[in-house]
């Protein structure tokens, strides 16, 4: 993902290359066009070098291997490069039979508190979806939703129009349903001093 941001490919700007009904252009010349790269002379091994000094050897390799350096025309453009990636990814990462996905969340909060003392939080969250059953992904966005409206449904949370889950009333007894599902978040705490 970090490849993928690093490259624009995550950008939600719309983008000359990516109209509709503009001139066909395959994955390779798109990321050219996003490193400032002229398609029409550049080798690929060159163009592999390139990238890996953005982005490192692992991060080329992952994009190798989604097909976003080959040169086969895009089938659908999406205005922007992050809908064009996202229908992309949607009709290439298909679950088959008997995979599962994982959804892996990582924050890492630093805190300098008021004694000058300094540490850092680290929340992980690890979820994995069943074989041929829900998705992690289903899971982890859907549970969160149907929890809350059931919350406003019952009148547990009365405050009216967008509400976000930042304040004790609401994420407490979220968090506190959700692990009764089996998502639950670890925290660790270290010193920084």
């Amino acid at each position: 993902m970090q490849a993928i941001q690093k490259l624009g490919l995550l950008d939600m700007r719309e983008h000359p290359a990516l109209h509709p009904s503009g001139p066909e252009i395959c994955w390779r010349e798109l990321v050219c066009t996003l490193l400032g790269l002229s398609t029409s002379d550049i080798f690929y091994e060159n163009l592999k070098n390139i990238i890996a000094d953005k982005v490192g050897n692992t991060g080329l390799e992952a994009l190798e291997s989604l097909g976003l350096l080959n040169d086969e025309l895009m089938v659908a453009k999406q205005k922007t490069p992050l809908d064009t990636l996202s229908n992309f990814l949607r009709n290439k990462l298909v679950l088959e039979q008997g995979d599962r996905d994982v959804i892996v969340l990582r924050h890492d909060i630093d805190i300098l508190w008021p004694n000058r003392s300094r540490e850092r939080k680290s929340i992980s969250l690890v979820v994995y979806g069943e074989p041929d059953g829900t998705t992690a992904m289903a899971r982890t966005v859907g549970l969160p939703a149907a929890i809350a409206a059931k919350m406003v449904l019952e009148g547990e949370i009365q405050t009216r129009g967008t509400v976000l889950p930042l304040t004790p009333d609401v994420y407490r007894p979220l968090l506190l349903r959700l692990k009764e599902e089996g998502i639950v978040a670890r925290e660790q705490t270290f010193s920084l001093d």
